[in-house]
């Protein structure tokens, strides 16, 4: 005598997502059985210091923008296209070349932007990580060179100048409080007094 299989298990019941979920490392968790959710995520890897060779005025479709000739500290400059303004040869600034990512997008190489291919872009304070980022493109002191990775945090005004050593280079400032005036002589202590006097 064979006895029928035994029925099917009847489905699972929907599970209402809890009411309190906490947001971790921009994934929304405390939902099952949900698929991640990422918040928008602000930032970028691969920034680097770039010296401005050259700044072009450029426009296309009635929009204006500037071309800008970068130094990264590779054989060959990149090109940059951007709407920022204030830009001027010889300044520092942070960049991310192509293969770069800003804002989880990676940054591709030779997207035409008002009609000139360009391999990078300029990144902002709040992109980099600073604490009370300003709006618009990152100037750098002149100390950072091209192609070092762009600082991840406000760098001080007033920092040691270090040799090849290591060791502080004292400005000229602070040599001149040690310089001790030499000592006047006996005549010209004489002179100085006669000088006094006589007014």
């Amino acid at each position: 005598l064979l006895l029928p299989p035994p029925p099917p298990p009847p489905p699972p019941l929907p599970m209402a997502p809890p009411k309190d979920f906490a947001i971790v490392g921009g994934v929304r968790e405390g939902v099952a059985f949900s698929p991640s959710m990422k918040d928008a995520v602000k930032g970028c890897t691969g920034a680097i210091v770039g010296v401005v060779d050259s700044v072009t005025p450029i426009s296309a479709s009635g929009k204006k923008g500037f071309k800008l000739v970068v130094d990264v500290g590779e054989g060959t400059p990149i090109t940059v296209v951007t709407l920022e303004r204030g830009v001027e040869p010889g300044i520092r600034v942070a960049v991310c070349a192509a293969g770069s990512i800003v804002d989880d997008v990676e940054v591709p190489a030779g997207v035409v932007v008002l009609g000139v291919a360009t391999d990078g872009v300029l990144v902002s304070q709040e992109q980099l990580g600073w604490d009370k980022p300003v709006e618009g493109f990152v100037e750098l002191p002149i100390r950072f060179e091209a192609g070092e990775a762009a600082p991840g945090e406000r760098p001080k005004k007033r920092e040691a100048v270090l040799d090849a050593l290591g060791n502080t280079v004292l400005t000229e400032a602070v040599e001149a409080m040690f310089v001790s005036k030499p000592k006047a002589t006996k005549e010209e202590k004489a002179a100085a007094a006669a000088a006094k006097a006589a007014k």
